[in-house]
């Protein structure tokens, strides 16, 4: 009752007004002080850990640095210093003076061990890792030691030792690099900035492995020499396993700009080059010539120089997003601060204006006020106490300046609606009044916002639609422009012009002075080209060394010779790359068409058509796309809906070749042959329409045709058979059809259809697809949990090595006919060698191409099962093959 007096004596009369309006603010205004305290610490924590993350990035850079300098620091060190012993030089087939071209690399190393220490160093001057860099530095030190110890003393020196010990260093440096990108990617910051973080764990990782795989290759090359015979093998397989995945991960798993910058990495010419021998000799480890094994060496530091880059620039791409969600955080805790002040000035400067109102003056005045509340602008009148009447002119000062923001905004509609700019002038002249004034400010703001967006949505189009390195537009730019123009040659009955202009020679200023002189030699061509052609016309580049020029209003072939003949000096005439003149040159494809007979791509089409007529031609030829090279378009196409109507019309047949046992000659399977019964041809060869259909999706559909009308006659022709009559059928895949996903599916389809056994369908697939694709694989292995049989065809003419067998999807080993076919003792030992390794991994096999007696006792001789050829029977029709069926049968049923 006590606690209740004061409150009794003050509202025994009413109270005060002042007392009773902040009972009412003092709720809401602790409700939003409260929500916006949350918020502030929300965005404080977010500021903290944008700090943190990149805290954490610039030190898991700082370790990158120390990894690469000293890896870019040993290979040469170690490889040089071992090659001071002749034995070794003589272990590794050097000829002297490649032995000496390789040792020539460790004058790098004084350079290279400058920048180690820098990078050391810079490590060091972080406070969370100094220890560690102390740690590190004695480790360099103690590594460098024993090379340059034992480089005197070849008699003492292990590379092996000194290579492992190396390795275990940069092993463990990178494991903590890892924990540190891992706790920036659980740091709890936006999506931007995850996958930033996660495109340079990737990127990193790709390029660390990819750098290492030439000291690795070397290493298990001529194991024992660089590192011990059993390590070797299984460091070389740990780094180009490592290489392709995160390669595939920097591919398909980083962001669509960072997959464009590996993509494009990885089509640089030396990059790629280095990576396909690589892949080869993963794939098939032979022997690798020392010249081929010295140049890879030596090429190594551009091919890293190209990929160094990629790291650098996906750490800026995360000190970046870290930056921006840092000051984004920085901005809201800004704001929210102001907010805070706004609401409680304005809670107050309300509390106070209504307690100097009482009475009738302020009944009328709240009523005005509410009328103006619900959009209704009346007249304020002033009366009563002179602090109503200040409020009431207040009051009606702001409904003046509302009037005047009403009239403004209403001057953005209407058939009398301002410019922009002419709005924008309106209101910079604020009318009077705080009201006024704060609301053109808040206006002022949106109009330059919306400025600035404008310029960066047009500078956003601009990049969008040009080539970042020639400013020239892009090939989606150009093929955009042609189709207008060609709208408007529609209208004026004109003709226009595409010109593909293909440079000659580039790749060797590329190959010799490197990608910045071949950018230098892109962009003075982008200039002289730009010069060289008419007023009105455009000049683009497609990428690479590849332009066009459209030429609208164009008069005849003529003018087109005329405007090529110049394109063609203008890049013929010597370019100072500043350390030298290079010469290039250009051929020229021109594509003419009146009005819109055609699109923007079929000209496209047309004109790099002629374009690669007149590089064949010879260098700096011109020439002009005609019937010729349209009919040899055409014939493509007409062949393309020949099948399509083949397929539909029932034109294919499939012929049988059938499969034996070597044993007893039984046939036990037959492999369906597809055939064209092309009117007006005759039987055409798979030769003479397969490859046009593999350029296309139709493979596909002759894919399923097969597997369709293939499982169809097994099933007749087992109506036919005594129930143990297992009679398989063999079918072939394209690589096409065998990467397309819905393939398991069909070929479940055709099974269920024809009612026959899964075990009975074999499915027949080249290496190539089998190693090329990981889809493919994927579905076989889908194929095979059915129970299809899957076999390797032509197997030993792919880059399949019999090492791999274990690991594939694949129960039957057809091999090639050339192997069946030579005479040699070498070629018989390999083919006794494939079948006791399928048959060591439980496949069976298969020999193709069996034509003599001779060849097929060889076969039975290597212990292979079954064959097929010429010798045993013609690939033939159903007919024939049911046929044989029936008296097989009946020849069964009389000796039982």
């Amino acid at each position: 009752m006590a606690l209740s007096s004061p409150l009794r004596r003050l509202t025994a009369d009413g109270g005060s007004l002042r007392v009773w309006l902040l009972s009412l603010l003092i709720v809401p205004i602790v409700g939003v002080l409260v929500a916006t305290s949350l918020q502030i610490r929300t965005q404080a924590q977010l500021v903290g850990d944008a700090k943190a993350t990149q805290r954490l990035i610039r030190s898991a850079a700082e370790l990158h640095d120390v990894r690469e300098a000293l890896g870019a620091e040993i290979a040469p060190a170690i490889g040089a210093t071992a090659l001071e012993d002749r034995k070794t030089s003589a272990t590794l087939g050097l000829k002297p003076d490649q032995a000496l071209k390789l040792m020539s690399q460790y004058e790098l190393v004084p350079a290279l061990r400058v920048k180690t220490n820098a990078a050391v160093a810079t490590l060091a001057s972080n406070p969370d890792y100094a220890v560690r860099a102390e740690s590190a530095r004695n480790e360099i030190a103690g590594i460098r030691l024993k090379i340059d110890t034992d480089a005197g003393s070849q008699a003492k020196f292990q590379a092996a030792v000194v290579f492992q010990q190396a390795v275990d260093f940069m092993t463990d440096l990178g494991k903590v690099e890892n924990d540190l990108l891992g706790r920036a990617g659980r740091s709890g910051l936006g999506a931007a900035t995850n996958q930033a973080i996660t495109d340079l764990r990737i990127v990193t990782e790709a390029v660390q492995f990819m750098s290492s795989e030439i000291a690795f290759f070397t290493s298990a090359e001529h194991p024992g020499v660089f590192a011990s015979p059993d390590l070797a093998p299984r460091y070389w397989a740990r780094v180009w396993g490592g290489t392709q995945s995160y390669s595939d991960d920097a591919l398909n798993a980083t962001s669509a700009t960072m997959s464009a910058m590996w993509r494009q990495a990885m089509q640089n010419p030396k990059v790629a080059f280095v990576n396909s021998e690589l892949d080869k000799w993963a794939v098939n480890p032979q022997k690798m010539p020392i010249s081929e094994s010295v140049n890879m060496v030596l090429m190594t530091n551009d091919r890293d120089a190209v990929l160094q880059a990629l790291p650098i620039v996906a750490m800026a791409r995360v000190h970046d997003a870290a930056r921006s969600e840092q000051s984004n955080a920085q901005l809201a805790l800004a704001g929210l601060a102001v907010l805070i002040l706004v609401v409680a000035l304005l809670s107050l400067l309300a509390a106070l204006l209504a307690v100097r109102s009482f009475g009738r003056p302020l009944d009328r005045l709240a009523d005005q006020a509410g009328r103006i509340s619900d959009g209704e602008l009346v007249e304020v009148t002033a009366s009563g106490p002179r602090e109503v009447r200040t409020v009431a002119r207040g009051l009606s000062a702001s409904v003046d300046s509302l009037r005047q923001v009403e009239a403004k905004a209403a001057a953005l509609i209407g058939d009398d609606a301002l410019s922009r700019d002419e709005l924008v002038a309106s209101l910079r002249d604020a009318a009077p009044g705080p009201l006024a004034v704060t609301m053109n400010a808040s206006l002022n703001r949106i109009i330059d916002e919306m400025r600035s967006r404008e310029e960066a949505q047009e500078a956003l189009t601009h990049r969008a639609t040009h080539d970042a390195l020639t400013e020239l537009p892009n090939r989606a730019e150009a093929i955009h422009l042609t189709d207008l123009a060609l709208r408007s040659a529609a209208e004026t009955d004109t003709s226009t012009a595409l010109m593909f202009v293909d440079l000659d020679h580039f790749k060797i200023v590329n190959d010799s002075f490197g990608h910045a002189a071949g950018d230098l030699v892109l962009r003075t061509v982008a200039a002289r080209m730009r010069a060289a052609i008419r007023e009105g016309d455009i000049a683009a580049r497609l990428g690479g060394d590849e332009f066009v020029v459209l030429c609208e209003n164009i008069a005849d072939s003529d003018e087109c010779v005329l405007i090529a003949n110049r394109l063609v000096e203008c890049v013929t005439d010597p370019i100072d790359i500043g350390i030298d003149e290079v010469v290039i040159g250009a051929s020229v494809g021109v594509a003419i068409t009146r009005g819109h007979s055609t699109d923007a791509d079929q000209l496209m089409r047309e004109a790099d058509a002629a374009a690669y007529r007149a590089k064949k031609s010879g260098r700096g030829q011109i020439s002009i796309f005609d019937e010729t090279l349209r009919m040899e378009i055409e014939e493509r196409s007409a062949l393309e809906r020949a099948i399509s109507d083949g397929l539909r019309d029932g034109e294919f047949v499939l012929h049988y070749q059938p499969i034996v046992d070597l044993q007893t000659s039984t046939m036990t399977g037959v492999e369906a042959l597809i055939r064209w019964n092309r009117p007006g041809f005759g039987f055409m060869q798979p030769d003479s329409f397969i490859p046009v259909a593999e350029a296309s999706s139709l493979i596909n559909d002759i894919g399923r045709w097969v597997l369709t009308e293939a499982t169809e006659q097994l099933a007749r022709w087992r109506r036919l058979s005594p129930p143990d009559d297992a009679l398989t059928m063999a079918i072939n895949l394209s690589a096409r059809h065998l990467s397309d996903r819905a393939m398991p599916g069909e070929v479940r389809a055709a099974l269920e259809a024809s009612g026959i056994p899964a075990e009975l369908l074999t499915v027949e697939v080249t290496e190539t697809s089998l190693i090329d694709s990981g889809v493919a694989q994927s579905n076989l292995r889908a194929l095979r949990e059915l129970g299809v049989k899957v076999a390797i065809d032509d197997f030993g003419t792919g880059y399949t090595s019999i090492g791999q067998l274990p690991t594939l999807p694949a129960d039957i080993l057809k091999i090639d006919r050339s192997f069946v076919a030579a005479q040699s003792e070498g070629s018989a030992e390999l083919v006794r060698l494939m079948v006791a390794t399928a048959h060591s991994f439980h496949l069976s096999v298969v020999a193709e191409g069996i034509e003599f007696e001779q060849q097929a006792e060889q076969m039975r001789g290597a212990q292979i099962e079954t064959g097929q050829g010429f010798f045993f029977a013609y690939p033939t029709s159903a007919e024939e093959i049911t046929q044989r069926l029936r008296e097989r049968a009946t020849a069964n049923h009389a000796a039982h």
